[in-house]
């Protein structure tokens, strides 16, 4: 029987001759014997040559320009590298150049009555070396928001479902909304950079010029600027009227519920709020505790704070005191006149409104009593004495701290020489019970041991 011939082989026969020993040929008109790579360096840049693979496994030389750039930044022109002869790759090019866009956004506030929405301000930071996108809210004083950074950088995809596809430079032209992760973000403007590498690329640029007002924020500023202007300048009946038409009539009833809460008290306390906020009085005192036993003169700071009439004690920590290192004596609170023991349950400190230490007792030279320790204040900062020169016509005294008296404790005198070895042994004995040896020098020793004289 013979053996049925087959048409399997180990190569397809549309791969060619294998690139093994015997079937190559060496070219006698070759002059570049480098060796092949695909990394190079072009006008002092790295760069990566795109080689193709021939059908036999070799490589083949690159005969096309290298390819530096991913293909969605390639499409980008660098306006630094126009009318240029020197090569430059458009990741190097691009580097550094940043998009910059002006936009914000509308929030819908169904929690609260006087604010029914929320305008909220961004500015979009767009990278061109990777596409990658950053945005950044205005800050905004009290808005209950962390602002700063509101989207770390990082690439955008496309909201349309089941796309791969990245949010690049083209989705910002011809359009005035640009939608990231759901939420619409309205242009209103670039700086000049954007605008003229749009136009150096052909793009068109649209942006909508009126932005909406925020009524909150408005109504919040007109009444903050009442409160700093005081009483001096009233609100006009124009802007009294404008405000009273912006308001809805869920609001009119919160807002007059609240003000029949308001006494004069809550409203003078709010007022020192603001004209006193983070502005405090700072004395220099001492307790002197030297009338008891192992007692010490310990000296303190005072902060009376302005905006709510609250004292706090500090203790001036003193190297090798042997003092525990306590970082406050008294916290910030409303320090009694008179202690009288922990008030009982239910009362409240307007009831006790005249019993509280006031920025009119502390005076530089006085004596007032902190929780049943005397302190003397002797000094003041800078902006304690204007403060009371402005405020109450006082001159707060200089320095008060007393001059320390010192103690001259008696000594014993010295004893007569009894005569016995020198007058330095005698000493000793009356220095130390038992006498130290005497001290030898080692390094005179080892030097003159072996000298002997005869």
């Amino acid at each position: 029987m013979s053996r049925p011939s087959s048409s399997l082989s180990l190569f397809p026969p549309d791969q060619g001759i294998p690139f093994l020993p015997g079937n190559s040929f060496s070219d006698p008109n070759r002059t570049n014997f480098r060796k092949s790579h695909i990394f190079d360096y072009r006008s002092g840049t790295p760069i990566q040559h795109d080689v193709p693979i021939r059908d036999d496994g070799a490589p083949a030389s690159p005969s096309r320009p290298p390819s530096v750039v991913p293909s969605q930044v390639s499409n980008y022109r660098s306006i630094s590298a126009e009318n240029s002869s020197e090569f430059i790759p458009a990741f190097a090019g691009l580097d550094g150049k940043v998009l910059r866009f002006e936009a914000f956004i509308t929030e819908q506030v169904p929690e609260n009555l006087s604010e029914p929405s929320r305008v909220r301000k961004f500015t979009i930071l767009y990278h061109l070396v990777d596409d990658s996108i950053q945005i950044n809210e205005h800050r905004q004083q009290n808005s209950g928001y962390a602002q700063g950074v509101f989207m770390k950088r990082h690439r955008v995809p496309k909201q349309e479902l089941g796309s791969q596809e990245f949010v690049t430079l083209f989705d910002f032209a011809s359009t005035t909304v640009i939608n990231i992760y759901n939420r619409e973000f309205h242009l209103t403007s670039c700086n000049h950079f954007t605008q003229n590498f749009f136009e150096a690329n052909g793009l068109n640029l649209e942006f909508e010029s009126i932005i909406p007002e925020d009524k909150y924020m408005s109504q919040r500023a007109l009444s903050e600027s009442k409160m700093n202007r005081g009483a001096a300048s009233p609100m006009t009946t124009s802007s009294y009227n404008e405000i009273l038409d912006n308001k809805s009539e869920d609001t009119y009833r919160v807002e007059s519920s609240i003000a029949t809460l308001t006494t004069a008290q809550k409203r003078d306390m709010r007022e020192k709020f603001l004209k006193y906020a983070n502005k405090v009085l700072r004395f220099y005192a001492q307790w002197d505790d030297r009338s008891s036993m192992f007692g010490q003169k310990l000296e303190y700071i005072i902060n009376y704070f302005l905006q709510d009439d609250k004292i706090e004690v500090l203790e001036v920590k003193q190297q090798n005191s042997g003092r525990d290192p306590f970082p406050k004596l008294v916290k910030k609170q409303r320090v009694p006149r008179v202690f009288r023991g922990v008030p009982s349950v239910g009362s409240k400190e307007e009831d006790f409104e005249d019993e509280y230490i006031s920025d009119k007792d502390l005076i530089v030279g006085n004596t007032i009593e902190i929780f049943g320790r005397d302190m003397f204040l002797y000094d003041c900062d800078s902006f304690t004495r204007e403060y009371y020169l402005h405020q109450y016509g006082v001159e707060q005294p200089a320095n008060q701290v007393e001059p320390e008296t010192h103690v001259e404790f008696p000594s014993m005198p010295l004893p007569p020489y009894n005569g016995f070895g020198s007058e330095h042994d005698s000493l000793a004995s009356y220095f130390n019970l038992i006498p130290k040896p005497r001290k030898y020098d080692r390094t005179k020793q080892a030097a003159l041991d072996s000298i002997i004289f005869r």
